[in-house]
């Protein structure tokens, strides 16, 4: 569940009422793409090299504007009266670096305001997917930009779907997912696939230099997903500074080796951030509650795993490996129940080389660990009512010894933790709670 609004022209002539929406245009210094739809342009440019003042270039009719963030999420929506002047450099100090403008190129009559409120409109070159048949689609256009509008509960017997082997993932091995892929908010839900001798398996297969956000995904209630090697629920594979972010997952899934609960395998400079997992990741080798395997200068960052975590060798809450300059920072295993045969961790079941990169992690202190001479990493292991107070992460716990670790608290990617004090543990900033 998310919390997304985007701002709708709600007053004036008719023609200045059309809905605006979620954006994509890269950042840039200069103005970078102009939007026309209706009577309604918008001039989007990346701000976060600006200096100076913008001002208000009509001698009638007031002029929108509104700020984004770098995932174009609302920041700010206003209007100025002519010849005013907005001050870009104070705006850049709110705000960060990483943030655009949109103004309307057309004056406004009457100067209303714009009302934040839901809607989107459809910008060039961003395909909308409403239903299983679009979705599917996506396969035939794999270096596309997509945005998700409704929920869609997948159904066997449709396009998309193998009579034995259930859903076909999008982009394989040979041929990756290389887009940009917006959930919007919203989930997709009856998931099942049954390829026990593929790789890179999910709902997406392999994604190379793509993006997955905001996206929840949800396995069949009796079915899960099982492949062979590298196996998630949202993405068998994530690599090429690929991205998961602002996403969950919940259900079942199973493999040989690298199964995670959100990816199977997240290597060469990828990162999944602001994500959690409710899913159960059984069987196999290198189990992790988020991925099986971290590598090759990944990150996995400001996330929480809850579900059931179990396997053969090398089983971890959060990952099954990181290996050397991979990076598990900020993660928060709270599996009620983790267990295999050897080489169980409550954060990752094996560390190679540079372990400081794998730190500022908490888990349960009920958690198993069955160590066969491998290094792991079992974080900062803590009560369970210790893990749903906010103290815990942020500081020193009196009588405790090993302190906070300096959790960001707040309601942006950068400051992502929310926490119901003594109720519930620490959840992302995103969720609807």
């Amino acid at each position: 569940m998310f919390n997304f609004s985007i701002p709708t022209l709600t007053a004036g002539p008719s023609e200045y009422s059309t809905k605006l929406a979620s954006i994509s245009p890269k950042r840039s210094s200069n103005f970078i793409n102009l939007v026309s739809i209706l009577f309604v342009s918008l001039l989007f440019a990346g701000c976060g090299e600006w200096e100076g003042d913008y001002v208000n270039p009509y001698v009638a009719g007031s002029h929108a504007y509104w700020f984004y963030d770098a995932d174009f999420e609302l920041l700010e929506a206003n209007y100025t009266n002519p010849g005013e002047v907005i001050d870009l450099d104070s705006k850049k100090s709110k705000y960060g670096t990483d943030w655009y403008l949109a103004q309307s190129a057309v004056p406004i009559e009457g100067g209303f305001l714009p009302n934040k409120k839901t809607g989107f409109y459809a910008i060039p070159n961003v395909i909308e997917i409403s239903d299983q048949a679009e979705l599917s689609s996506v396969r035939n256009n794999l270096s596309g930009t997509y945005i998700v509008l409704e929920d869609i509960e997948l159904q066997a017997g449709k396009v998309g779907f193998d009579a034995t082997a259930g859903w076909t993932p999008i982009g394989d091995e040979t041929v990756p997912f290389k887009g940009i892929f917006n959930g919007n908010g919203r989930k997709i839900s009856g998931l099942w696939i049954d390829r026990p001798s593929d790789n890179c398996v999910g709902l997406f297969g392999r994604i190379e230099g793509g993006n997955i956000k905001k996206l929840g995904v949800l396995t069949d209630e009796t079915e899960g997903v099982k492949g062979l090697s590298k196996v998630g629920i949202i993405a068998g594979c994530v690599e090429t500074y690929s991205t998961i972010t602002l996403s969950y997952s919940a259900g079942n899934v199973g493999g040989d080796y690298f199964i995670g609960g959100i990816a199977g395998n997240v290597a060469f400079d990828s990162k999944i951030t602001n994500a959690y997992s409710k899913a159960n990741a059984v069987e196999g080798n290198y189990v992790g509650g988020i991925a099986g395997s971290i590598g090759g200068s990944s990150e996995v960052t400001n996330t929480y795993s809850i579900g059931n975590i179990s396997g053969i060798n090398y089983v971890g809450g959060i990952a099954g490996e990181v290996t050397s300059g991979a990076m598990a920072i900020n993660n928060a295993a709270i599996n009620q129940n983790n267990d295999g045969l050897i080489n169980v961790h409550r954060i990752a079941a094996i560390i190679n080389d540079l372990s400081e990169l794998v730190s500022n992690n908490f888990a349960l202190d009920t958690m198993n660990i069955n160590i066969d001479g491998v290094v792991g990493n079992d974080g900062t292991p803590k009560s369970d009512a210790l893990l749903k107070t906010r103290l815990t992460y942020e500081g020193e716990i009196d009588g405790d010894g090993n302190g906070g670790l300096g959790w960001q608290f707040g309601d942006n990617a950068s400051h992502p933790w929310k926490i119901d004090e003594g109720a519930d543990y620490p959840y992302l900033y995103w969720e609807d709670r």
